[in-house]
């Protein structure tokens, strides 16, 4: 009998479908791109003359890694966050860091922002509470202390909104200084 069960089961499964979540464990990343008649070192040192004026002016910037003969430029910064909801405030107010990655080709340079990390206030009374990784969809990756599952995710779903406006204006700032530098020479 029970293999019967687990047959039509599979049969049925089959044809009506399981529904697959989408993967939600995947850090949430933002990209860009411009193309200008340039070679890889006039548009890496471009990339750098934009990055003081878009990415180098958010909170904490710092470069990473520059390596002007493979055309990468690496950098860290961040932003601060404080949520609307009363539930957990304090806690999970703090910072969400993120990485950049620039680079330069023949023709195109292309930024990536991705790796948005959560971190408490580590000073507030009951201690912080860390979100982690800011995933593409769903809960927070682990057990989030002192919060709900649903305000967990709520307050997630905040740090990952704040994290896309974030990243455009950033990458916005980026390509028009990369732009405007550009049409100067």
């Amino acid at each position: 009998m029970g293999r019967y069960f687990w047959l039509l089961f599979a049969l049925l499964a089959g044809r009506f479908g399981i529904a697959q979540s989408a993967d939600s464990s995947m850090a949430i990343t933002f990209t860009g791109a411009i193309n200008l008649p340039l070679a890889m070192k006039p548009m890496h040192a471009l990339a750098m003359e934009a990055w003081k004026v878009s990415f180098g002016r958010e909170p904490g910037a710092a470069i990473v890694l520059n390596d002007a003969d493979k055309g990468v430029l690496e950098a860290t910064a961040h932003f601060n966050y404080r949520s609307a909801k009363l539930n957990g405030r304090e806690e999970t107010m703090g910072r969400v860091s993120y990485r950049v990655r620039i680079r330069s080709e023949n023709g195109t340079c292309s930024v990536g922002v991705t790796q948005f990390k959560h971190q408490g206030n580590k000073a507030a009374l009951r201690g912080g509470i860390d979100l982690g990784l800011v995933t593409v969809s769903g809960p927070p990756l682990g057990r989030t202390p002192g919060l709900s599952p649903w305000g967990a995710k709520n307050i997630l779903a905040k740090v990952r909104a704040r994290s896309r406006s974030t990243a455009d204006r950033v990458i916005r700032a980026f390509v028009a200084a990369m732009q405007a530098t550009a049409s100067d020479r």
